[in-house]
């Protein structure tokens, strides 16, 4: 199995922790395994504590990954948050920030890794079980929280203005299709 190292890149002018952020990226068939890794000083970040996977609202406001799917095709998209605490949620768009729905499946499988400057949250996809088909872009992106609020924002390509990784500019990495034999 072959796997892609990206650096994620924090919203420029913005403050933000001393931090290396990258995603390894594998891919098997009919699945997609990234890993969220940040590494340097992280006594000042808001981590929530590792618990029981379970759906949540929200996690966007604080500390966690976030993944997007959108086919190459129309305007609809997935978007996936994920929680060092384990909590999940997932949305499906019709078209940019409008006619949201939550995703039932696929439940993305989550695995954290925490330790004196290492956090990597891990996540496993079954591509067949989303709603968007291949080939499709991904946006894979993060949001650091420190422990006085202060949210930091970061990803594989930001699109212009504010931070927004709804954008379609943010959709940065393509996913093809398998190679038929």
């Amino acid at each position: 199995m072959q796997v892609t190292t990206i650096k994620l890149l924090p919203f420029p002018g913005l403050p933000r922790p001393d931090l290396e952020a990258r995603i390894e990226i594998a891919r098997e068939p009919g699945v997609l395994r990234l890993w969220y890794v940040f590494r340097g000083d992280l006594t000042g970040l808001q981590i929530p504590p590792v618990g029981t996977p379970a759906r949540a609202n929200g996690l966007w406001e604080h500390t966690c990954c976030e993944a997007f799917f959108r086919g190459h095709e129309g305007e609809a998209y997935c978007e996936f948050n994920m929680s060092p605490s384990r909590q999940w949620a997932a949305y499906r768009f019709d078209a940019y920030r409008s006619g949201i729905a939550y995703l039932r499946e696929p439940e993305p499988v989550v695995a954290i890794i925490d330790k004196p400057g290492f956090l990597s949250l891990g996540v496993e996809f079954e591509l067949d079980a989303l709603p968007i088909a291949l080939p499709m872009k991904l946006g894979l992106c993060a949001v650091i929280e420190d422990k006085k609020g202060a949210k930091s924002y970061w990803a594989l390509r930001h699109a212009p203005g504010k931070p927004d990784f709804h954008h379609p500019d943010c959709f940065a990495l393509e996913l093809p299709a398998p190679k038929r034999a």
